[in-house]
């Protein structure tokens, strides 16, 4: 089920006096979590991502992004799927392909931090990273 990954769970803030990054998690219902993240930069919006997870055969994390204004950045009806690759009790490996392109979504879990990492390999390479503190 899902609740596997209960350790996600949560309202998690990171970032610095610039920049604000949240992502917040429900628990586990119907074998699905739902997840929000956000960031803000100079006291505005950037963007938005809208997240679930979907337990089956193989996890599923689906995410969707969107503007500030909410005007949603796949089309309609298309999403970011990611499949589970690896798991123990507080990391999760997500990984996806798109044409030459390898892209690795890490969640991992130490004590009341998280942290997320997405790799992307192919072509060119890049790294993004956000750290989060658990706040309730």
């Amino acid at each position: 089920a899902a609740d596997r990954f209960a350790w996600i769970a949560g309202t998690w803030r990171g970032g610095d006096d610039k920049v604000l990054v949240e992502e917040i998690w429900s628990d586990a219902q119907g074998g699905v979590m739902m997840g929000m993240f956000r960031m803000v930069e100079a006291d505005r919006p950037t963007f938005y991502e809208f997240m679930h997870l979907v337990e089956g055969e193989t996890p599923v994390l689906r995410i969707k992004h969107f503007s500030p204004s909410l005007e949603g950045w796949e089309e309609k009806g298309v999403s970011i799927d990611f499949t589970l690759a690896e798991a123990s009790a507080t990391r999760a490996v997500f990984v996806r392909t798109a044409g030459a392109v390898e892209e690795r979504l890490t969640y991992t879990r130490t004590g009341a931090a998280l942290l997320v990492e997405l790799v992307k390999s192919g072509a060119s390479e890049s790294r993004s990273e956000f750290r989060f503190e658990l706040v309730r």
